[in-house]
């Protein structure tokens, strides 16, 4: 259903090695207790945060196809495997055939346009994100931080007790895996999108209403 199934409306944005590569992530590099927890919470964030990280802080260690995944491949990825665990769950017994169907054309009709649209968002003001959150994560430590300690969000969203402690990596200028600095705009960008206080603050920065998300 994961590999096979995917719909026709995914097949510009070529996702094989991605889907391949969080399924692999699930099944092989982590307990299967995290496996499990990150299909079933509500939201394919916590997810798409273990994938981003690996992907860019340890990514050195697989091989070149899943290092030249992009990061929206890799959220499509996570999205669609997400998904398609939790309809597989919600229609336990149905034909593989009808799952598969029903599958691709709630896929096609609601979560796919809705994330296309939050990265659009991304995409338009990465730059004004970008400081909004190196800022935020600032503002977070009572001191001055060095400029070779990571920049940390800590989130407000409801998932925020699915990520370590509630923090989520914004910018790390030092990483030994990494040919230079390491960003992870995207993860406190989508999160904040879960907390309406902070979809306020992001459109009193930017002067526009970022999309709202339940994905």
């Amino acid at each position: 259903l994961v590999q096979d199934g995917m719909p026709a409306s995914l097949g510009s944005f070529r996702l094989e090695t991605a889907v391949s590569f969080v399924v692999f992530h699930l099944f092989h590099e982590v307990a299967g207790c995290t496996a499990r927890e990150r299909l079933q919470v509500g939201s394919f964030l916590p997810l798409f945060q273990d994938i981003s990280e690996t992907r860019r802080e340890v990514g050195c260690g697989y091989p070149p196809e899943y290092r030249q995944i992009k990061d929206l491949q890799a959220a499509l990825a996570c999205l669609w495997v997400h998904q398609a665990y939790r309809f597989w769950c919600d229609h336990a017994g149905a034909p593989l055939e009808s799952l598969a169907a029903g599958l691709g054309e709630q896929f096609t009709q609601q979560a796919l346009p809705a994330l296309l649209e939050c990265w659009a968002f991304l995409e338009q003001h990465r730059a004004g994100l970008k400081a909004y959150f190196v800022e935020r994560a600032e503002a977070e430590v009572p001191r001055p931080l060095r400029p070779e300690e990571p920049r940390m969000y800590h989130s407000r969203s409801p998932l925020a007790h699915h990520y370590g402690a509630g923090w989520l990596p914004v910018l790390e200028t030092y990483n030994l895996n990494a040919s230079g600095p390491v960003e992870h705009i995207d993860l406190p960008y989508l999160d904040a999108l879960h907390a309406p206080g902070e979809r306020q603050k992001l459109k009193d920065r930017l002067g526009e209403w970022p999309p709202a998300c339940d994905l």
